[in-house]
C-alpha cells in the first residue's frame, strides 16, 4: 500500500519557516484511525475477516439447526455471509416455533 501526499502552496511556504520538519504520525491518533480506515477500505471483501458476531452468529445458526461449520468460516466473510443467507429463515422459523412452545409452557 501506498500513501501520497503534496504539500499545498500554502503548507509549502509554512514549512519552509519551521524549525522542525519532522512530524511523529504515531503521536497523533486521529491519524492512526484514519491509516486503519483507509486499509480496510482496501482490503478486498473476499479477504476482510468476518465481525466476532457474524462468527457467533454462524457458530448459533449451526447449532441450533444441527448443521456442521463452513470450512473456515471464522477467516471468510464471503463464507459468513453466505452461510447466514442460507440458513436464516430456516433458523427463524426454528426459533418462532421454539419460543412459541416456551410461552405455551410458561403460562
Amino acid at each position: 500500500m501506498t500513501f501520497h501526499y503534496t504539500l499545498s502552496k500554502n503548507e509549502k511556504v509554512l514549512m519552509e519557516i519551521t524549525d522542525e520538519t519532522i512530524i511523529n504520525l504515531n503521536e497523533h491518533e486521529v491519524f492512526s484511525k484514519m491509516l486503519n480506515e483507509w486499509i480496510l477500505k482496501a482490503i478486498p471483501e473476499e479477504r476482510t475477516p468476518p465481525t466476532l458476531n457474524e462468527i457467533a452468529t454462524v457458530e448459533m445458526i449451526a447449532k441450533d439447526l444441527n448443521l456442521v461449520l463452513p470450512e473456515n468460516y471464522q477467516k471468510s466473510t464471503v463464507g459468513c455471509r453466505q452461510f447466514i443467507h442460507q440458513y436464516r429463515d430456516k433458523h427463524n422459523k426454528l426459533m418462532a416455533v421454539f419460543n412459541n412452545i416456551k410461552g405455551q409452557l410458561l403460562k
